[in-house]
């Protein structure tokens, strides 16, 4: 591992000690530690001003990697082919292992309020848990592939949470607390060129620019069913932001040549006209 002034692009230290290929680096909060999570099995805690070694996490018996610290930077996960553990940042101490997955996990995240863990897996799911008890809270299954990467994030709306899969879609959910229970309702999956929403209500979609949210207003009879204040996608459809683009040039197109066919019987209006004149005058 090594590190830059981010500046200059000077070497500031080279971290030895993993055996094998480092797949994760993470910067604590206060910048004062960095986490390297390796194939080598292990997460090695350097410190940052000296680079010295302040603990290797052992524990893990596959490759690591994700690592992620807590937004207090008091706590540290990793996420492995075998398990999620849950570490001490000062102390290296596992506090918890988090069983579940069933395949690889590639990616750890905490939520902004640091309460809860999400982690993406090749098997296929991502998982809530929360961090204190390290109970798994949710299981999110609508995913058919892998899961490489995951973001969370608050707004005054409320906790979303976003991942990457393998089949080149990006999902995007909302985390719903309700009392003791978590929900979470999919906001919308975006492929590279279409937007598919599906069984969620098209009223609570987020980032949609005004373009797509209008193409899909004025084809929303065509695949959302309505209900009194608000509209629902159909749980058994998954529908296209491309067929709704191609409808929208159908209709624009008809309309253009509505306009034409408008236009020419104006003009075979006047030449009518223009010869009635002319019988007129003979």
């Amino acid at each position: 591992v090594r590190l830059w002034d981010a500046q200059s692009g000077a070497l500031e230290h080279t971290l030895e000690g993993h055996t094998d290929s480092v797949n994760s680096v993470v910067y604590s909060p206060s910048g004062t530690q960095i986490a390297s999570g390796s194939s080598d099995e292990t997460v090695r805690l350097w410190d940052t001003q000296s680079g010295a070694l302040e603990h290797i996490l052992e524990g893990h018996t596959s490759n690591v990697n994700s690592v992620v610290y807590s937004p207090s930077g008091t706590q540290l996960a990793s996420g492995s082919f075998d398990k999620v553990r849950l570490w001490d940042a000062q102390s290296g101490a596992l506090e918890h292992t988090l069983e579940g997955h069933t395949a690889s996990v590639s990616s750890v995240v905490y939520s902004p309020s640091g309460t809860q863990l999400a982690s993406g897996s090749e098997d296929e799911t991502v998982r809530l848990w929360d961090v204190a008890s390290g109970e798994c809270r949710a299981v999110i299954k609508d995913l058919d592939a892998g899961v490489l990467s995951i973001a969370w994030k608050t707004t005054r709306e409320g906790s979303y949470l976003v991942a990457g899969s393998e089949d080149k879609l990006v999902w995007h959910w909302q985390v719903i607390e309700e009392g003791d229970t978590i929900q979470t309702r999919l906001c919308w999956i975006s492929p590279h060129g279409e937007l598919r929403v599906k069984g969620t209500l098209f009223e609570g979609v987020q980032g949609l620019s005004a373009l797509n949210g209008t193409i899909l207003k004025q084809h929303s009879a065509e695949f959302l069913e309505k209900t009194e204040g608000s509209t629902v996608s159909s749980e058994e459809d998954t529908d296209e932001l491309s067929s709704a683009e191609e409808n929208a040039e159908e209709l624009s197109s008809a309309e253009e040549n509505a306009d034409e066919l408008s236009s020419s019987k104006e003009d075979t209006d006047e030449l009518s006209s223009a010869e009635e004149d002319t019988d007129e005058i003979s």
